[in-house]
């Protein structure tokens, strides 16, 4: 089986497929299995042939985490197995959707009762604001219902998106000893998170730990280096 992608991230990702799927990450994932979602077929905004995928969710792993992507990309394919990583951060319109839409989110306005219906307006709006999908084309399962909702996700991310940004989920911070500093580790929307076994590399000198754990406050202890 074929897959398309890279993707967007909001701890999870983006992508399509031709009866593929696919993404690009922060974090390497592994891409498995597609997830909810419709297939669709359209005007490829690539090459402009005709194609059918799945277009959804993508059951990936990131450190063996199950972690949901979309495609981002639609002009690369992958497959079952191979690692993807995230390349929704260069698009403010992209991480918009990511953050305020399903399944990072599972209730707000607008929303279909069907999670697959839904999760393929998402991934087409992606494509739209991505490749500029000619939404006109889309034929298949339920692609009138999934074009109107894509269609009004877009608008959204036209009104609201322009300025958004990636939050930076982890930092190295400089400690007010000058010989030291911490790790900040954050959630999507900003706000500290806790993280345990960070490990630290340095390609000179010495750290007084490797590993570091950050606490409720996202932070974790000061890390002296010497030499």
């Amino acid at each position: 089986m074929k897959t398309r992608i890279t993707l967007l991230v909001v701890l999870f990702i983006l992508c399509a497929l031709s009866t593929s799927q696919s993404q690009y990450a922060v974090s390497e994932a592994t891409f498995i299995s597609t997830g909810e979602g419709a297939n669709l077929t359209f005007t490829s905004p690539c090459n402009g042939a005709p194609e059918s995928v799945f277009a959804g969710t993508l059951n990936c792993t990131v450190d063996g985490t199950p972690t949901l992507f979309y495609c981002f990309d639609l002009c690369r394919t992958i497959a079952p197995g191979d690692t993807i990583r995230d390349s929704a951060l260069v698009s403010p319109k992209g991480i918009y959707v990511l953050n305020n839409y399903y399944p990072y989110k599972t209730s707000y306005a607008g929303k279909l009762a069907d999670n697959n219906l839904e999760a393929a307006a998402i991934q087409v709006a992606l494509w739209k604001i991505r490749h500029d999908l000619d939404l006109n084309s889309l034929s298949g399962d339920h692609f009138a219902e999934i074009k109107t909702r894509a269609l009004e996700i877009v608008a959204d991310a036209d009104a609201n998106g322009g300025s958004t940004t990636a939050v930076k989920t982890i930092q190295i911070i400089p400690d007010a000893d000058p010989d030291a500093f911490y790790i900040r580790t954050l959630d999507q929307d900003g706000h500290p998170i806790a993280l345990n076994n960070i490990h630290l590399t340095i390609s000179q000198g010495t750290l007084s730990t490797y590993t570091v754990n950050t606490g409720v406050s996202g932070n974790s202890p000061p890390v002296i280096v010497s030499g």
